[in-house]
């Protein structure tokens, strides 16, 4: 059955978690670029949509800035519940893969969702085997001193992963933390979060160290009320489904980061480590409360940057290094279950044989992955009204792998039964669930922002990526910025992008649950904005966008043959297209009140067959209000509404619900002497929410119910 992980271990790697600081050489202009700063006034700046810093309202994308003033004021405790607040933006869950977040973008919804890029300071830490991020990877937020977000294709700029969105996450420097500050917070469900930070300076050097040490029980009244085993009781007479029971949404984190920059040069090395993380409704959607996985990821980067390299050209470099190593233990199917074996010790493979499994159907996949990056940019600025950006690279990606389990060919051949827990070592063989892999991508860029005449600005660039595996591409973007009014800014903006499959999608064999397909042919989508941002006065900001998209061969699994625990096949699924609008508002009222809003609609369908694409909310709406009273005292309310989500074509299940979910929170600063205190409510109204879930729950996933957490942090300088 595999060794029980250790309770403590995350705190015994405490000593190797050292983070990050700013070494997107973009990041690095902020600090020099007095003029746009004074252009800008109060307003938000981003890099990711160009790789330099623009204001919010003038950058050539459709985009949204989160700051850590907005965060701490929204009471969230994870990236994930930050989020939410994003237009368009949806964060469910997958359907096969545990309980993975699902950043859905405009509809953009597939079982691994890997069409979205995460960026921590401008370096993506993937999910090599599956795309995305790790599955249950906990993020917390009190490190992070902003969110940048762009809606649509970012691979013009940030390559063959920005497919429907970006989202780059920028940690706090020494100025942000500015001496030490440390709190704790405790409330529902066994949650428990401690921290500690120091930003300044020694020895010439700027430093900002942090550390956040986060666990949970998980809510366990999130019951399904049957699973896939449930179903194959029905068939075989057993009773070995642990239905009813709660999803397992336990953790224990430890995220830790240092940074250090000195003159052009700057260092940094972050760490998250988690143990004992639950499994939601299992692997198998089969729940498996004794399942658990372990995640250590670190990254490593060393920056150099030279903003006088030449006459008009600056130079910035990095070298960055990402490893990652999984534990699990997946006990597929629970002990006294009973399944149909074929001859090559697989589950539902014909012809088969009826095996009771003793003690379970036990699968221990376990890998790790390490990603080497070399990235070099420059900015040539010696012609008149154009700004130019220059990049090139290369990133080796490479997979290595380990299994042990009790079941497949070498292991069983579906003649013999009861099959107890003894384990085989399948790795280094043609057994194990996948072979291991490499790839090599190599890639240049060039970008030109020109102010062709007074009010606009046109931005075209386009980046060649060469994957060893998938071949080439060559994704182009082109945008035009025109300050209408003083007060109204008028965006069209075009951009393509890629993915290309990821590790699993293409490799995965002697897997019960889900396959992989060589012959997968890499995703492209484009699309089409124009974009408005208005502000009627000084009090108020409208933004509204309108889009369309096509994708072509969107990557999903599909299920073989329609029956229930059968597998499923990575494949070209369908082509996708989509129109949509997305409105913004914020109204400051008066000092002390600010109210803001949002409403995203979109109708993406299979672009061949018009079905509408299932699973993802139609319409979001949301509304809040921050009140500052009191002096100390502020308040504020977020509420979503999730509207139109539809079940798969052959999903006879009823519709599923609507659901309105509400936070509030209430923060006191320097309550004492630097003291701050905070309490927050998720769920306030504890609604009865369900994200989709596959037909084998057949009740969806539900989520948490009310939570309230209490917060005290003290900043000493």
């Amino acid at each position: 059955m595999g060794t029980k992980p250790k309770q403590n271990k995350a705190l015994h790697l405490a000593t190797v978690g050292i983070g990050l600081l700013l070494s997107n050489p973009a990041m690095a202009d902020i600090e020099e670029d007095s003029l746009l700063l004074q252009l800008s006034g109060d307003e938000e700046l981003i890099s990711i949509a160009t790789g330099t810093p623009r204001p919010v309202s003038k950058a050539p994308a459709v985009a949204t800035v989160i700051t850590a003033t907005d965060i701490k004021a929204s009471g969230a405790k994870t990236v994930q519940e930050v989020l939410e607040r994003v237009p368009g933006l949806h964060i469910g869950a997958s359907t096969i893969n545990k309980i993975k977040p699902i950043f859905s973008f405009r509809g953009i919804h597939t079982a691994n969702n890997s069409q979205t890029l995460i960026l921590i300071n401008g370096l993506g830490i993937p999910d090599l085997f599956n795309g995305g991020v790790l599955p249950r990877l906990h993020m917390p937020i009190e490190n992070i001193a902003r969110i940048e977000v762009i809606r649509g294709p970012g691979s013009a700029v940030y390559g063959a992963d920005a497919f429907a969105g970006v989202i780059n996450i920028i940690t706090k420097t020494d100025i942000d933390i500015n001496g030490f500050q440390t709190g704790v917070k405790a409330g529902t469900f066994g949650t428990r979060d401690l921290w500690g930070q120091y930003g300044g300076i020694y020895k010439g050097w700027h430093v900002a160290l942090s550390s956040e040490y986060s666990s949970s029980n998980g809510d366990r009244s999130r019951i399904i009320d049957s699973d896939l085993q449930t179903a194959f009781d029905g068939i075989s007479g057993t009773s070995a489904s642990r239905a009813p029971g709660a999803l397992d949404t336990r953790y224990e984190s430890l995220v830790n980061s240092l940074s250090a920059s000195h003159g052009n040069w700057n260092i940094q090395l972050n760490s998250w480590n988690q143990n004992d993380t639950g499994l939601g409704a299992g692997v198998a959607n089969a729940l498996d409360p004794a399942g658990y996985t372990n995640i250590e990821q670190y990254l490593f980067n060393i920056g150099y940057t030279d903003k006088t390299w030449r006459p008009d050209w600056s130079l910035s470099s990095n070298l960055s290094y990402l490893y990652n190593i999984q534990e699990n233990q997946y006990n597929l199917f629970p002990a006294g279950t009973l399944l149909p074996i074929g001859s090559d010790g697989n589950a539902f493979t014909p012809p088969a044989n009826p095996i009771l499994f003793t003690n379970g159907f036990i699968g221990n996949p376990d890998g790790s992955s390490e990603v080497t990056q070399f990235n070099l940019t420059m900015h040539y600025q010696g012609m008149k009204a154009h700004q130019w950006r220059f990049n090139i690279g290369i990133k080796q990606e490479k997979l290595k792998t380990s299994e042990t389990k009790n079941f497949g060919p070498g292991v069983i051949d579906g003649t013999v039964s009861p099959i107890d827990g003894t384990l085989t070592d399948v790795t280094g063989t043609p057994l194990i669930y996948h072979p291991g892999a490499s790839r090599t991508v190599s890639y240049l860029s060039v970008q030109d922002e020109w102010s062709f005449a007074r009010d606009w600005i046109l931005t075209g660039g386009m980046r060649f990526d060469q994957y060893s595996d998938v071949g080439s591409t060559v994704n182009p973007r082109l945008s035009v910025v025109w300050n209408t009014r003083h007060n109204l800014t008028s965006k069209l903006l075009y951009g393509r992008a890629f993915r290309a499959p990821t590790f699993s999608e293409t490799g995965t064999i002697n897997n019960p649950i889900a396959l992989g397909n060589p012959n997968l042919a890499p995703e492209t989508i484009d699309t089409l904005e124009l974009a408005f941002d208005y502000e009627p006065t000084d009090t108020l900001n409208l933004k509204f966008n309108l889009f369309h998209y096509h994708i072509n061969g969107l990557i999903n699994f599909i299920d073989n043959d329609g029956l229930p625990g059968g597998n499923v096949t990575a494949q070209n699924d369908r082509d996708q297209g989509a129109n949509g609008f997305e409105l913004e508002t914020t109204w400051q009222a008066n000092r002390q009140l600010r109210l803001f809003g949002s409403f995203a609609l979109h109708n993406a369908r299979d672009a061949n067959s018009g079905v509408k694409v299932a699973d993802t909310p139609r319409r979001q709406l949301h509304v809040g209000g921050n009140w500052r009273f009191a002096g100390k005292w502020s308040t504020q309310l977020n509420a979503f509404r999730i509207m139109d989500r539809l079940r798969a074509a052959g999903d006879t299940r009823p519709e599923i619900k609507d659901y309105t979910w509400v936070n509030l929170a209430l923060n006191i600063k320097k309550y004492f002497q630097g003291i701050d205190l905070q309490l927050a409510i998720r769920n306030l109204t504890d609604t009865n929410a369900r994200e989709p879930g596959p037909t084998s729950i057949p009740n969806d996933y539900p989520l948490e119910g009310r939570s309230i957490m209490l917060g005290v942090s003290v900043d000493i300088k």
